[in-house]
């Protein structure tokens, strides 16, 4: 869902001072979505949605979603970094206000997965996940 990568990206772009992802990244526009274009960096962070589908109906009969999202730390600090998007993202409830799709986002972490190198950028490589629930807001003309 559109809302949901732009909050995703609008937290991510947003987290700046010391012990920041700007400061681990060295830097900003080392954030990207999976489907912007541009050469590989290295240290980045790159962000997708690995899957998606509704999950269930809450007690006031709003239908919920569930999307998996996937972030990609390609950085030889990734420990850090890893540890930073869990501090963001874990347990965090969103702002819904101004938002046109939802009526509510919160994340909790899902999944991480074992250390990795990229061949082409020479550096380490390492992916996280993160569940996303999200309220389907009334549309309005249907």
């Amino acid at each position: 869902m559109k809302d949901v990568e732009t909050l995703i990206f609008s937290r991510l772009t947003g987290d700046t001072g010391s012990g920041s992802l700007e400061s681990l990244l060295g830097g900003s526009g080392r954030i990207r979505c999976g489907y912007q274009q541009g050469a590989a960096l290295s240290p980045s962070l790159v962000f997708w949605m690995f899957t998606g589908g509704p999950g269930l109906v809450r007690p006031d009969r709003a239908f919920t979603f569930e999307d998996f999202y996937q972030f990609d730390v390609f950085s030889n600090s990734h420990p850090d970094i890893t540890f930073r998007l869990k501090r963001l993202f874990d347990g965090h409830c969103f702002d819904d206000s101004g938002l046109s799709e939802v009526g509510g986002i919160s994340s909790v972490f899902d999944w991480e997965g074992p250390d990795g190198f990229d061949e082409a950028l020479e550096v380490m490589r390492k992916s996280v996940r993160f569940r996303f629930f999200s309220a389907i807001a009334a549309q309005n003309p249907i």
